[in-house]
């Protein structure tokens, strides 16, 4: 009740209109990816009584985000760079931040009938995919800076490595053998600093 639906549309729709403006002033390739991005959101959202799969939507919204940053910068960006940096945010976010998430949730998305992983596929299921993913999000980080037009020694690849490590892998494996939520909660909170933390490593290269 803090704000009326037509004032929150007017929120949203202005605010819409200022990030297309700024996306198509960086590039108009941008402003293709977020209006690809809002679709895919909302079908996302319409989905989530439908199916679990709709995990793999928000794994895709994620990415676009990451790939209109490249064509901010570069107008014919490498297909394969972007094919990893998809790979990258694709699987931590299905694996570091949107199953976790359900998982925390799961009895209330019960109530509510909705079709997470957890709910649909069982915690172990869950766990399973959680563990893949974040492996794979791990191992697709270092073929994207092999793949960078910057040049990476093997200190930062190991960096990258044991960021993966802590940040994923632990928090997924201690997860995978305890079941318990609040695990799930600790594996959402510290993966939620992965990108970041990238973004560190890359700005140490950078300046070294």
């Amino acid at each position: 009740g803090l704000i009326s639906v037509p004032a929150g549309l007017v929120w949203a729709i202005g605010w819409g209109i200022v990030a297309a403006i700024g996306a198509y002033w960086l590039n108009p390739v941008c402003l293709l990816i977020f209006g690809a991005g809002c679709l895919l959101e909302a079908v996302y959202c319409l989905l989530w009584r439908v199916s679990p799969y709709r995990t793999l939507i928000s794994g895709a919204v994620k990415s676009a985000g990451a790939i209109a940053a490249v064509f901010a910068v570069d107008s014919a960006p490498s297909p394969i760079f972007l094919f990893f940096l998809f790979l990258v945010i694709f699987f931590w976010e299905i694996g570091g931040q949107n199953a976790p998430n359900d998982w925390t949730d799961i009895e209330e998305d019960q109530r509510f009938g909705a079709r997470t992983i957890p709910v649909t596929v069982g915690l172990k299921r869950t766990r399973d995919i959680i563990l893949g993913t974040l492996l794979l999000a791990v191992l697709s980080s270092l073929a994207l800076f092999l793949l960078s037009q910057t040049v990476f020694g093997p200190v930062f690849y190991l960096l990258t490595l044991a960021t993966g490590v802590y940040l994923l892998i632990w928090p997924g494996w201690v997860l995978y053998d305890s079941e318990r939520k609040t695990d799930a909660m600790r594996l959402f909170n510290r993966a939620s600093y992965f990108p970041l933390a990238h973004f560190a490593i890359v700005a140490v290269r950078l300046l070294v």
